[in-house]
């Protein structure tokens, strides 16, 4: 019976082989041992994370669940965002370095979601060359559409189906906004997303920020 280490050790074997070469071309790198993709710039930080779930109760039999979670860090926008909140990192969500993070298959119609299983390393293979795949066609477009603060701005603009818009969602948006020098615009989503009496007094904060 394999250790979690051992199928950690297989799934990277297999990225190596499969999958790296590919994020590389896209400036995503990789550490050694790690399962987890960075690609940076001056504003911000994406990464793709190849999580493990080993031996999963849900799927008696495999001895990893695969799933892919998408992360979205851009400092300035963090910034902002915590000075808006009076630096209140609860309303972030306890994380205010954190823009986004969800689920890979988000970035694709729900008829094209997958669940990823592996025991033996040819279906560990088989996944990742799956996942390549599934980059190629989703996520890879997502990625470059958010790699930049505007990505944050157009995509409210075009209400983009493909996020987990949480609350605290509309913070950062309302920030990118700030940094583009459309405070108006800021503060119109922050009207439009916290204007009700009770929401309003909960996060007068922000509109304290426009005052």
């Amino acid at each position: 019976m394999a250790t979690k280490n051992e199928v950690k050790s297989t799934l990277i074997t297999a990225l190596e082989a499969h999958l790296d070469s590919y994020l590389a071309d896209a400036q995503f790198d990789r550490r050694k041992n790690s399962l987890i993709y960075t690609r940076k710039n001056d504003d911000v930080v994406q990464e793709i994370n190849i999580q493990l779930n080993f031996k999963p109760k849900y799927q008696p039999g495999v001895d990893a669940h695969i799933y892919p979670m998408i992360k979205l860090m851009i400092p300035r926008v963090s910034e902002i965002a915590l000075d808006m909140i009076e630096g209140k990192k609860i309303v972030l969500a306890n994380a205010p370095e954190i823009i986004l993070n969800q689920p890979m298959e988000m970035t694709a119609p729900k008829e094209h979601h997958v669940r990823w299983f592996a025991t033996e390393y040819s279906e560990f293979v088989d996944v990742v060359v799956q996942i390549r795949g599934f980059i190629e066609r989703w996520a890879i477009t997502f990625l470059n559409e958010y790699n930049s603060i505007n990505g944050i701005t157009k995509a409210y603009e075009l209400n983009d189906d493909r996020l987990m818009r949480q609350q605290h969602w509309y913070i950062y948006v309302a920030a990118a906004y700030v940094l583009e020098n459309k405070k108006e615009d800021a503060k119109k989503v922050v009207e439009e997303k916290f204007g009700k009496p009770g929401l309003r007094k909960q996060f007068s904060a922000l509109f304290n920020f426009f005052n």
